[in-house]
């Protein structure tokens, strides 16, 4: 089955949790699909399980929805690591696994780190787990764009120390022309 019920069904034991399958092709529609499943209890009892079909599109639109810059691709990878919508060329993507799925696995939680983009392009990759699905939501910045501000700074910190250091020259050559000016002076004087 492609839904991951928490349910056995035989003797109606169900948990109250929610549960969100992966990305599958539906069998009648023959589209990409995953689905939301939400048992209804009497007491303890499961009576039916709400099914929402939805479409790896809706998730685009979530996406889309944040409106980061378009320099950010985020992306949202199911718990098998297909790619169920992406940003930045969503058709090209979706349904398509993710490389880095064995090595992302193992976070438990969110991290950020120095990652590639799927077309390759090195860059910094923030990463979430959901607390409901074991879903994967990432957001990558190309590393230049991230580190351009860091470059930026360094350079002005390099100016300014360079600027200092020849300021520091010159009047430490001043001084050192007026010391001898002055023992000049004082040696004519005696």
């Amino acid at each position: 089955r492609h839904t991951r019920f928490k349910c056995d069904w035989s003797s109606d034991v169900c948990s109250s949790d929610l549960v969100v399958s992966n990305y599958f092709i539906g069998r009648v529609s023959r589209a990409p699909a995953w689905n939301v499943a939400i048992p209804v209890f009497d007491g303890e009892r499961v009576l039916y399980v709400l099914l929402a079909g939805m479409t790896p599109a809706q998730l685009l639109q979530i996406l889309q929805s944040q409106r980061l810059d378009p320099i950010w691709t985020t992306t949202i990878i199911d718990a098998n690591g297909i790619v169920l919508a992406r940003s930045r060329d969503h058709e090209k993507w979706s349904g398509t696994p993710n490389p880095r799925q064995e090595s992302e696995r193992t976070i438990d939680s969110r991290t950020v780190y120095r990652s590639a983009t799927l077309e390759g392009e090195p860059a910094l990759r923030a990463l979430q787990r959901s607390g409901v699905a074991d879903w994967i939501i990432t957001a990558s910045l190309p590393l230049t764009a991230a580190e351009a501000p860091l470059w930026r700074n360094l350079t002005l910190w390099l100016a300014v120390t360079l600027g200092t250091g020849f300021l520091t020259l010159l009047v430490a050559l001043q001084l050192a022309e007026a010391d001898r000016k002055s023992t000049r002076l004082n040696s004519s004087h005696t």
